[in-house]
């Protein structure tokens, strides 16, 4: 569509049916060189982050991450890894704060959708745990885990 937006819509629809509001689309391009920049991978702090989080040191992995994520803001390999560890150490509060973070800028990942659901229920946000189970039950309707939780 050579980024004009309204030959862009036109192409969605052609393709199918929209299942989610195509006003909150957020449609953006990285050049190579901008990833290379904001990938925390080669940073040695992240591998220490890494084998902390497979040793399941929590304490130890989320203070890695939380360093990691003040360097690299945009790396969401780091708010999946902080919202799982949150989850893990009941730290709540601050997991539905990652997770939807991490959903804001990687909508297309249908599991977490679930996670932070699960999440927004356990602090008592019924209303954000709805939207969230809603969403997921949309892409994953057979899924009994996720019919359980929005019960």
């Amino acid at each position: 569509a050579k980024a004009d937006l309204e030959k862009i819509e036109a192409s969605l629809y052609r393709f199918g049916e929209l299942t989610d509001d195509l006003t909150i689309m957020k449609i953006s391009f990285k050049s190579e060189s901008q990833t290379q920049e904001t990938s925390a991978k080669n940073d040695p702090l992240y591998q220490e982050a890494v084998t902390f989080y497979k040793q399941e040191l929590g304490r130890l992995a989320i203070e890695s991450f939380e360093k990691l994520q003040k360097i690299y803001p945009e790396d969401t390999e780091i708010l999946k890894y902080l919202s799982k560890l949150y989850i893990k150490e009941k730290l709540f509060i601050l997991a539905s704060q990652s997770c939807s973070a991490y959903i804001e800028k990687r909508p297309a990942d249908t599991k977490f959708l679930y996670y932070i659901s699960h999440v927004f229920k356990l602090i008592g946000n019924l209303e954000q745990a709805i939207e969230y189970g809603e969403r997921y039950r949309l892409r994953n309707p057979e899924d009994i885990i996720n019919i359980i939780n929005l019960a």
